[in-house]
């Protein structure tokens, strides 16, 4: 917003010591490393997913009746299915998935 340029309005970018940036900005941590080959552009990706909400100063948001920092309710919870960079998704999603192996996990 030219408005408000220059004038040290918003919060600097949290960085994390034990995880990794890429050039965009992605800040990923690898919790365990896959096998084999990581996806390309046009391959089927499928992946189980958890999410949180996660507030202005880097804490997760606690929800009335839920536990602090607990996933987005699961009771219905199926696999994300998508062709990478066909589909309509995140683009920090499909960043994160170019990288990682199958088997992986990460946050």
């Amino acid at each position: 917003m030219p408005g408000i340029e220059g004038r040290g309005y918003g919060k600097p970018r949290t960085k994390y010591p034990d995880f990794s940036q890429t050039p965009s900005g992605l800040q990923y941590k690898d919790v365990r490393e896959g096998k084999g080959n990581s996806p390309t552009v046009g391959d089927r990706v499928v992946m189980d997913w958890e999410g949180y909400t996660i507030g202005y100063y880097g804490r997760p948001f606690e929800a009335k009746g839920k536990t602090k920092g607990g996933a987005f309710d699961s009771a219905d919870k199926e696999y994300l299915r998508f062709v990478l960079g066909k589909t309509p998704m995140i683009p920090a999603l499909e960043e994160a998935l170019q990288t990682m192996k199958p088997g992986g996990i990460r946050q």
